[in-house]
């Protein structure tokens, strides 16, 4: 066989060797660049799902904690109309027991032929009554402050949930935007990678091709 025929076997053979690592390098660049790619996006969309699901539990958060913020305030309003009330009942009460003393006292004072329309007797009964008054008024007073606490602390109770649950409505906010955030950065992060095996892989194939045609180019060189 003559020598110039085998030197050209073996030059084709180098050159077909060094174009197919080429082409495979560069194939198994883009697969790398795709599997980056793909492993990006799944750690964002999973990164995201915990995020999301998070951020729900928030929002929950501040509603479970408005909800029971009115009951407690519903209670609280409640027992402050309780006090009001109880407060009447009990000056009614008082208010009718007075007024059968003050009968029985009058009745007294007829029965020993005394006279009320002046001096020491009408004197006794307008203290009676005043004094009466005086108490009915005090319970009334003391119902009317029991219930007006109780309802500024139901107030209170309202605005201090409300103002932690909007701090929780914010919460979820920022961790849906931190989310996005981050997910984005995970994307461009993959698509970064990709890029640069891509680039990588046309460099094997720049240089696969590149080697082939050197080794020609020194077969030529060497057979002159």
């Amino acid at each position: 066989m003559p020598v110039p025929l085998i030197i050209g076997g073996l030059v084709a053979a180098k050159v077909g060797s060094d174009i197919v690592g080429g082409i495979l390098g560069s194939k198994s660049a883009k697969r790398a660049a795709r599997a980056a790619m793909n492993a990006a996006a799944e750690d964002a969309k999973a990164y995201y799902a915990v995020a999301e699901e998070n951020r729900r539990r928030t929002l929950q958060d501040a509603r479970d904690l408005m909800e029971i913020a009115e009951a407690n305030q519903t209670i609280l309003e409640e027992d402050a109309l309780a006090a009001e009330q109880s407060a009447a009942a009990e000056a009614g009460g008082m208010a009718v027991e007075q007024n059968r003393l003050l009968g029985a006292q009058q009745a007294a004072f007829g029965a020993a032929g005394v006279v009320l329309s002046s001096g020491s007797p009408l004197q006794v009964m307008q203290e009676s009554y005043n004094l009466a008054v005086k108490n009915v008024n005090n319970v009334l007073s003391q119902g009317a402050i029991q219930s007006k606490r109780l309802l500024s602390q139901a107030g209170i109770v309202g605005q201090e949930a409300a103002n932690q649950a909007r701090r929780f409505v914010d919460e979820a906010d920022i961790i849906r935007k931190t989310a996005t955030y981050e997910a984005n950065r995970m994307i461009r992060s993959g698509q970064i990678e990709s890029a640069a095996l891509k680039r990588q892989g046309n460099q094997m194939l720049i240089g696969g091709i590149g080697q082939g045609v050197n080794t020609v180019i020194g077969a030529y060189g060497a057979m002159k």
